[in-house]
């Protein structure tokens, strides 16, 4: 069997499925396949014998038909962040009936989802596994050296700094609100989408509430502390010019930067600042100082961020405690993360919990795979894909024309600057240096051959002699 990782959001996602292509490949016999999201599920649809780690999502959005499922494997790994952690309405979409049902597997972040979610459990009985999450393995030594690098490379340039995580939807959004409600309202049933209107009206109101407050903090705390640089990283969906209006210009220790993982920014930051940011549990991990503010919470983010971060929703007491750090005049009191909220938290890793499940299910590399990929490279394709993005960016200036995309496919809503700001092009030089930094922390090393298929796809195998029949 091949074990296909798609990657969606790339600044997120890769290091941390590199890294569990890089365990697979040195500590089974299996393949993996990785790239960009649609090549893999184009993969796993002309394909048998491949056990697909998906990402989550809705209905709407699950391409594969009871064809494509046949003779291969799925298991759900959310990638959004703990269930316990997913709003009510994305809830009952995320984790539907339908979606379930079409899922091998289902790996939980940590015992704590469990008390969300019982149904699905008792649906699948013993295919419901607590795994955590592999980015979190990146975080363990001697591992997390792999960031060295890049932390090394900030703190020269930035020095001491403090990081804010942005996770706000309210504002400055790639795309504009009235598409991406339409876009979310779609994952709804018909019968939530009424009464999802002013749930969304009241989550964009205190969202923008929150947002500016966050942002008038730290240009207070800029303006008191100018020896410290205070990075703002962008949620995904948001515009990065769009946000750095926000910032007085002549503030010059105020940066606006969305490069890299946050991982390594976590890393080398004194302070780290967040709404309810799932980003928190890589600075507990890490062991910084967590600050969370939260002026009007709605909807009500789960009490655990409270538990292991200083809690403040008054700006101006916010404001004051960080001062008071960065100054020297507090001491912030570390407290742990529970290690119910994630599985591989501490001791444990998501790689040996997933070769418990390999091994329970006999998900081997037996049998020969036919490797099938469509050639989205040749010159008509790419003329006439060049040619329907101007139709749908001319669609997308209406509402008429907005309407008619959503009805033909949903997904077309989102524009090519959103697009691209979740992906650009993998380089087979990424993988293969990231491959050979993993190695250098590592007992067992076994060659590997990677392989650049096409459209963004690789095909990684420790085999001298591989399984590759035909590809088209």
């Amino acid at each position: 069997m091949i074990f296909a990782i798609p990657i969606e959001l790339k600044v997120r996602e890769f290091t941390s499925k590199v890294y569990l292509s890089y365990k697979i490949l040195q500590n089974t016999n299996i393949d993996v396949v990785i790239g960009k999201k649609n090549v893999i599920y184009n993969f796993f649809k002309k394909n048998k014998n491949v056990f697909l780690l998906l990402k989550g999502g809705v209905r709407a959005n699950f391409p594969f038909t009871k064809k494509h499922l046949k003779g291969n494997k799925i298991a759900l790994l959310d990638e959004e962040g703990p269930l316990f952690n997913v709003g009510e309405y994305d809830k009952k979409t995320r984790y539907s009936k339908f979606m379930i049902n079409n899922s091998d597997f289902i790996l939980l972040w940590g015992k704590k989802d469990l008390d969300v979610s019982r149904s699905f459990v008792e649906t699948l009985g013993k295919k419901t596994f607590i795994t955590g999450h592999p980015k979190y393995d990146l975080l363990k030594k001697p591992t997390v050296e792999y960031f060295n690098k890049e932390v090394i490379s900030i703190k020269k340039k930035y020095k001491k700094y403090v990081l804010i995580s942005s996770n706000f939807n309210g504002g400055d959004s790639v795309n504009e609100k009235e598409i991406n409600n339409k876009y979310y309202q779609n994952t709804l049933t018909l019968s939530e989408k009424r009464k999802n209107d002013n749930f969304l009206l009241k989550t964009e109101k205190a969202d923008l509430e929150n947002y500016t407050k966050i942002i008038n903090i730290i240009i207070n705390l800029a303006k008191k502390n100018k020896k410290t640089n205070f990075i703002f990283r962008p949620h995904p969906r948001q515009n990065v010019k769009k946000v750095k209006k926000r910032f007085p210009k002549n503030i010059k220790n105020i940066k606006v930067i969305y490069e890299h993982s946050i991982t390594p920014w976590i890393y080398g930051s004194e302070i780290f600042i967040h709404s309810g940011c799932t980003s928190s549990f890589e600075a507990n991990i890490l062991k910084k100082k967590i600050i969370y503010f939260v002026a009007n919470n709605f909807p009500k983010r789960p009490e655990t961020y409270k538990k292991f971060g200083k809690y403040f929703n008054n700006q101006i007491y916010c404001e004051k405690y960080i001062n008071e750090l960065i100054t020297n005049k507090k001491k912030h009191k570390f407290k742990k993360l529970n290690s119910n909220i994630i599985e591989n938290y501490e001791d444990k890793v998501f790689y040996k919990i997933l070769f418990k499940i390999f091994k329970k299910y006999k998900i081997d590399d037996k049998g020969k795979t036919n490797l099938y990929f469509d050639d989205f490279n040749k010159k008509k394709f790419k003329l006439l894909k060049n040619f329907l993005s101007v139709i749908k960016n001319f669609m997308l200036e209406n509402k008429i024309g907005v309407s008619l995309i959503n009805k033909i496919d949903p997904n077309l809503l989102l524009s090519k600057n959103y697009k691209e700001k979740k992906y650009t092009l993998i380089k087979k030089s990424e993988i293969v240096n990231s491959l050979n930094l993993f190695r250098k922390t590592d007992l067992i090393k076994k060659k590997y051959k990677v392989i650049d298929i096409k459209n963004d796809c690789f095909y990684l195998t420790t085999k001298k002699k591989l399984n590759i029949i035909k590809i088209i």
